[in-house]
């Protein structure tokens, strides 16, 4: 799953000294737009097992409602690496696709894997396209634990040998400083230590917008992403 890198257009950025963060730490928070007629979500066509996941199944990578984007990965790039949750992630195949497309996870996080069809399928995950976990699902009710596929920050590339057309995406961290965008397209990134960073909204589909921000002490940066034409 490659993307285009866009850089962010004239984006304001606005210090709001009305909420204190919490410890007097900073804040950022603001939304993903898409400017323009909302795409028609893809039907991806089926090469594979059409008899159990029919002649096509719909993509929900790009998901844009009242021009807010779902499913983008929100995060500043410049913290210091710090101490992490390493909480669990789960990754399913059901009804022939990845559920969910994309999330995200911290370093060292447990990654759970399950197979919800009735039929085989595998998860091949890479970083920088260099495998990093290859697991066989052969038949409903399979489950696969690994500690190691997410012991590395970056883009977790996730695919199915068996079905071409099944794609889903893992961000890993190796700091707290990261949001997924909900169907609202907000995202909010708290507890931040003062400092300057740029923040990214990446997008599988519509690449990857960045802005250079300051987090100041105790206040709330605003700034919104805005993608399309």
């Amino acid at each position: 799953m490659t993307t285009p890198t866009k850089l962010a257009l004239g984006l304001l950025v606005l210090l709001s000294t009305a909420t204190s963060a919490a410890g007097q730490r900073g804040a950022v928070k603001g939304t993903v737009s898409y400017r323009g007629p909302a795409p028609t979500p893809e039907q991806l066509k089926v090469t594979t097992d059409a008899d159990v996941c029919g002649a096509t199944v719909p993509s929900r990578h790009l998901l844009v409602r009242n021009s807010r984007v779902a499913n983008s990965v929100v995060f500043l790039e410049g913290p210091i690496p710090v101490a992490t949750r390493s909480s669990a992630v789960t990754l399913a195949n059901v009804r022939c696709d990845f559920d969910p497309p994309v999330q995200v996870a911290e370093a060292g996080a447990v990654l759970t894997l399950r197979n919800l069809d009735p039929l085989m399928h595998n998860v091949h995950l890479y970083h920088t396209r260099r495998t990093v976990g290859n697991f066989g699902l052969p038949g409903r009710g399979v489950e696969v634990k690994n500690r190691r596929a997410l012991a590395r920050p970056g883009l977790i590339e996730v695919e199915c040998d068996a079905h071409e057309w099944m794609r889903a995406a893992i961000w890993v961290f190796d700091h707290p400083y990261y949001a997924l965008t909900a169907p609202d397209g907000v995202f909010e990134i708290r507890d931040v230590p003062p400092g300057r960073y740029v923040l990214h909204s990446w997008h599988a589909q519509l690449g990857e917008l960045r802005r250079e921000i300051v987090i100041q002490d105790g206040q709330i940066a605003s700034l919104d992403f805005v993608f399309g034409s």
